[in-house]
Formats: structure tokens, sequence, C-alpha cells
């Protein structure tokens, strides 16, 4: 007895209110177009109420209808609202939610509410919040967006097919002595930066824990691009006025060659050519062997393609080429590609070639990678990271939406003891790693508090988790702030081999301020020609006995950071030196620069020491600055607040 809505469909649709400026998606199950009639609306209507009565939904059934809402004073005075909830058994039928911020929420009469001639009804909606991806076949089948994920599951199995990844068998022609590997399905519904949706994407998995090393697999390691690397590269297409273009590998890992005889049962549901075995010709996603196989393919396709590449020793998934007329810096992320280049000529060459070895999209100026948006200027002189999405995403996921505004992350003078019980029920670990992710990519401004509070990850309760959700709060607040990179640009006569990279870092620590061990915090930045390409914020292994020491043991560490940078560029650019690291403790310098021994520093573990070397092979040179304008400071302790935006915005390059 269920009455059929006109042009009823299933999907999902994005709304956006004045309480989710991001937007939120919502799954529909029931869905009148925006050509729908008025008369449409009383059939929904009638269907709510046969759903209301049939089973144990509440009469509050979300409607979310766009509509006109008279002012009682001023009938003429017509407010845009949507309705959210219907009540026919009170006096006021609707409530709406109005799009003026100020306003809110309110339960309204029946006839101050005038509907457009198209109405847009959804009802059983749930918000993309609780949208969960199928875990299997028999999952997906149940869900109403089943087209969808049916036509991702086909994709998959047709692109395992014509690669010739896999061969069809019965199981009694897999040799008794070879064990089976299980396999699994893996959905993914694909967002675009600004939330709205991709693709469904369907994996066929091995279950790689199934595998018998010797027989089934020996080598699995695979690297990765660093995080500082990739900034790095996107500072030197600015300094070099490089297009980056976003290369994305279709299906990689089903590209490589197996070395070992491995079968595998496919996912229940699933089968090829009417058969559930298979034996694996290449490689696939989930064997312990997938990623290792694929750096190296891909590694030696990009080597053979032009002779002049040179591999990175420093980071090995980044390659050079760089000559008076010519400069390529290609960045990996396993199957996406940064392809940084002067010449457009040689980008068309080297896409057409890869292209014809690889089933690969060019996805135009690299500007969403790894979570992070990246927001080029016009000019292509400035960029600007942010992970606006993810913010969006954690303020809904956790209430904060619409949230009081903060200007700092993290109250300054705060001291937290471990929780004697630990409150398993709330989401402290999954809200501490999301930060974390931003707090390395984007924000650096939030690194302390973070670092701060993951300490207590094995022991928090409700108190840890609301100093958790204050960092939310400010990120929230400053959602649209991210990395800001203005780099000075070369000149077009400059020879790119001839440019010197400039490189400075800051360093700073805060002794004993750990009120339960009395160990210090490190902190450290360091600019690429004025931009923030790594940071640390890290507590001391060692309690350090004065300040001094604690700097000194800070000033080692963040010396580390700097190296790595050095590294990377020196093998391809010419570095400026010597290198200026910046530090307000003038007794920290001295001990580095006169090889001080003393009884008040002859107990510093050795591993300290190695600071010296680099200052008296002229590689890096200390200055001294006043606290207030040491940028690292932010890394060490919780600021107050016009301290803390004066060093954020410092750290960050954007205007306060």
């Amino acid at each position: 007895s269920v009455v059929f809505l006109e042009g009823e469909r299933h999907g999902l649709v994005k709304f956006r209110t004045s309480t989710t400026p991001g937007g939120v998606w919502i799954y529909c199950r029931a869905l009148l177009h925006e050509d729908s009639k008025p008369e449409a609306y009383k059939m929904l209507k009638s269907y709510l109420a046969q759903k209301r009565t049939q089973t144990s939904l509440n009469q509050y059934y979300p409607i979310f209808t766009e509509v006109q809402v008279a002012e009682k004073r001023d009938k003429s005075k017509l407010l845009a609202a949507f309705v959210i909830s219907e009540d026919s058994n009170s006096k006021y039928t609707y409530c709406v939610g109005y799009e003026q911020r100020d306003r809110g929420f309110q339960d309204v009469l029946k006839g101050q509410v005038t509907f457009p001639e198209k109405v847009l009804a959804i009802h059983n909606a749930i918000s993309m919040l609780n949208y969960v991806e199928p875990r299997n076949y028999d999952h997906a089948k149940s869900y109403p967006d089943w087209p969808e994920w049916k036509a991702a599951i086909d994709d998959e199995v047709n692109s395992i097919v014509t690669k010739k990844v896999v061969r069809p068998i019965d199981k009694e022609d897999i040799p008794k002595d070879k064990k089976i590997v299980g396999s699994t399905m893996v959905s993914k519904l694909k967002l675009n930066a600004d939330g709205t949706i991709d693709k469904y994407k369907v994996r066929i998995a091995a279950q790689g824990f199934s595998q018998v090393y010797g027989s089934d697999f020996d080598e699995t390691f695979s690297p990765v691009a660093r995080l500082e690397s990739t900034r790095i590269v996107l500072v030197l297409s600015l300094i070099f006025q490089l297009m980056a273009h976003h290369v994305d590998v279709k299906t990689a890992f089903l590209n490589s060659d197996l070395k070992h005889k491995i079968y595998m049962r496919l996912p229940k549901g699933i089968t090829i050519n009417g058969k559930e075995y298979v034996e694996l010709l290449k490689s696939l996603y989930g064997l312990r062997q997938a990623s290792h196989d694929w750096y190296e393919l891909q590694e030696s396709f990009i080597l053979a393609y032009d002779k002049r590449f040179k591999k990175s020793e420093v980071d090995p998934c980044v390659y050079i080429i760089i000559t008076d007329e010519l400069i390529v810096i290609i960045d990996t992320h396993v199957d996406d590609y940064i392809v940084a280049t002067n010449s457009e000529d040689w980008y068309t060459a080297f896409f057409k070639a890869f292209g014809e070895r690889f089933e690969v999209k060019d996805l135009g100026l690299v500007s969403h990678l790894l979570q992070m948006a990246i927001d080029w200027a016009p000019d292509g002189k400035s960029l600007t990271i942010t992970q606006s999405r993810n913010v969006n995403a954690l303020a809904e996921k956790h209430g904060l939406v619409g949230c009081k505004t903060i200007q700092t992350p993290m109250e300054k003078g705060l001291s937290l003891e471990p929780a004697a019980v630990c409150d398993a029920s709330l989401p402290f670990r999954e809200l501490l790693g999301s930060l974390l992710w931003i707090a390395r990519c984007t924000r650096p401004d939030i690194m302390y508090a973070v670092i701060y509070l993951a300490r207590f990850s094995a022991c928090y309760d409700s108190q840890h988790f609301a100093a958790l959700k204050r960092i939310l709060r400010y990120l929230v607040t400053t959602i649209d702030k991210g990395l800001t990179y203005t780099p000075k640009l070369i000149g077009k006569a400059e020879k790119a081999s001839r440019v010197k990279i400039e490189i400075k870092m800051y360093t700073d620590s805060d002794w004993a301020s750990d009120k339960n061990d009395r160990k210090s915090f490190s902190g450290s930045v360091v600019f690429i020609n004025d931009c923030a390409v790594s940071w640390l914020s890290r507590k001391q292994v060692t309690v350090a006995l004065s300040s001094v020491e604690a700097e000194y043991m800070a000033l080692s560490d963040s010396t580390r950071e700097t190296l790595y940078a050095v590294s990377l560029l020196e093998e391809f650019f010419e570095v400026k030196k010597p290198i200026p690291i910046l530090i307000d403790n003038k007794g920290a310098g001295y001990i580095a620069e006169n090889y001080v021994n003393n009884n008040r520093t002859k107990h510093i573990s050795v591993r300290f020491h190695f600071v010296r070397q680099y200052i008296q092979s002229k590689l890096i040179e200390l200055f001294h600055i006043p606290t207030a304008e040491n940028v690292a400071d932010i890394f060490t302790k919780a600021l107050d607040p016009a301290s803390f935006l004066k060093l954020a915005s410092m750290l960050l390059r954007v205007k306060r």
C-alpha cells in the first residue's frame, strides 16, 4: 500500500543552510524533482501519513522543503526558509529553519507558510555524515543507490579483465599445496575538494594477511614522498614559474607483473566468466608486494623515458631534470603525480608516452592532493593550501557548526593530568588523528596543541576531549586560513642552475613545561624563500637542567629538520650559505659555537653536539632574535591571543 511519488528516484543531494555553510550531503530514498507540481506534495503527505501509521517513525519526519514564511505582525513580509518537520496534530504545523543566520528555527502556523509552484521535497533522509560505504556485495544491494555501486563493481571487474590481471579457473585446477588467498570488496564514495560527489569507486582487494612469505611474496617496502618534499616542490614551482600538472594513474597496481604464483577466491557475489576462483597474473590491491612492484615499475618508466632524469637520494619519490633551458620536477604519491615543468611541449610528449604505457588522466593544474586544496593566484605567483572541507566535515560530525569563535587553539597555562579512568566512549583518538593530519599538512599553528593532547591518547576523559574540541573550534573560526606561499621569483633571464635558494630556520624551546615529568618542548620551522615547508613540535627525550640546556637540545633537533631541506635541494640546486638559524637564547648559541665544556655542560649527550660541526663547516650560522619575533615559539607552548595571532600570521604568511 505504498504510494509512489512522481519522478521518484534515489540519490544524494547537498543542502546549504545558514548553519551548514559548507553544505550537508543528504542521502535520499525518495526525491521529488524540481519540476514537481503541488499535487505531488499532497501525495508525499499521504505517503508520510501511511509510513507514520505503519512504522515506528515519529511524526517529526524531515521534509526539507523550501518555502516562504510570513511574519505574524506583517504578513506582507516573506522570509525564505526550509520546512524541516511537520506535526499535523499541533497548532504550529511546521518547524522551519530560516536562511538568515540570526533567526534560527521556529514553529509556525500552517497559514504562515507559502509553498512554491515547484516543490522539492525529501523524506526518509540521512545525513551524509552517517553515510557508510557498503561492506560487501550483498550489503551494497540493499542500498538505494545500488545501481551506482553496481556500475562501479562492473567497472572494477572490467579493469582487471581488460588488463589481464587474472585468469578464471576452477577450484580443482589449483594445486593442493598452494594456499588460496581470500579477497574482499572495498568501496569508497569519492568527493571533490568542494565536497561534491566525484565518483563511486570499488576495488577488489586481496587479503594479503593470508599470504605466505617466500611462497607468495618477498619484498614489500615502497616509499612515498614526504609532505615536506611536496611542499618544497610547490614552492619551487612558484620560484621558477613552472606549470604544476596533476596526473592520476587509474588502477595503478594492476600494471605490475607478479613474480609468484598466487591463487585467489573472488569476493562473495562477484564472478568472472561464472567462476569464483582466479589465478593472479599481475599485482592486485591488498597483496603484500603490490605497492613495491608498482613503485619499481613506474620508476623504471620515468628514468627510461628521459635519461636526464635524476632520482633524489634524499627522497626517492622525487625526480628532477634541470638544465639552462628545461626544468622538470616529478613528485610521486603512489598513483598521484605532480609534474612541474617550464616546457609544455615536454609535458605533452611525456603525458602521451605515459598514457600509452598506463591508463592515466590529466587533472590539470594541481588543485586537490592528499585532502589538501591548492588555490593558485591568477598570476601564478602565489598559492594557498587549505583543508576547509576536512574542517567542515569534522565540525558537522562533532556538532561545532556555527560555534562561538575563539582566537587560540589552546588555553594559555593549560595543564592536564592523565585520566584515572579512560572514557572509551568518547571519539578522542578519532578526532585527534584527524587534527594531527591537518596540523601536519596545512595548519602548523595548531601543531603544539595537538601534540600536547596526543600524550593522553591512552588515558583521556571529557576534560581532554573538551580541550581537543577547542582546537576544532579554532579551526572553524579560521577555516579560510592555510599556508600561503608568495616566494621571491627568479627573473626570466636567470638560469635555474645558478639561482641560490634561500633557507632559514627558527628554533625555540620551553623549559620543563611538562608538569608531570618536567621535560621540555622543542619547536622549529624551516622557511624556503620565506615559505614554511617543515615544522617540528616535540617533547625532548631527557630532562634539561636549565633553560640554556633545553635550548641547546632544541637547536640540535631543529638542525636535523633543516638538513633534510638542504640535502634535498643541494642535489639539484645551489643553496645560499651559511644558512641562518634564528635563536632567542644567547647561552645555547655560545655553547654551540665555542665548544663549551664545563660542570654545567659536561653531562649533555653526545647526540646533541653534532650541530657544532655544521657551524664549524659554515653550513649554518646562528643569529639571536627577540623572543617576540621567534616564530618557533608557537610550537613550544600555548600563548596569549595577542602573541599567538602575531606569530601565526608570520607562520602562515597571512594578513592579520
